[in-house]
């Protein structure tokens, strides 16, 4: 990584206070990526349309994710 810093002056370098904060996990096995592409479609549809119902929107796409993927895992 330091040699990208070196390499590059316009990336940004974290202070290293700050970057032995950071905990990472491991992202969920479970149909991430779809979740967030739920998720991605719900703010853009509350950003771009004029009156919408979030709770609405969002119980909509809770259910969807339900159905067609949490329903499924078994567990073992």
């Amino acid at each position: 990584m330091k040699a990208v810093y070196d390499k590059y002056d316009n990336v940004y370098q974290y202070s290293p206070e700050i970057t032995s904060l950071l905990d990472g996990k491991l992202e969920e096995q479970f149909n991430t990526q779809d979740y967030y592409a739920e998720m991605t479609n719900n703010v853009q549809e509350i950003f771009s349309k004029k009156d919408v119902d979030v709770k609405a929107v969002l119980d909509a796409s809770a259910k969807k994710m339900q159905e067609k993927f949490y329903n499924n895992i078994k567990v073992q």
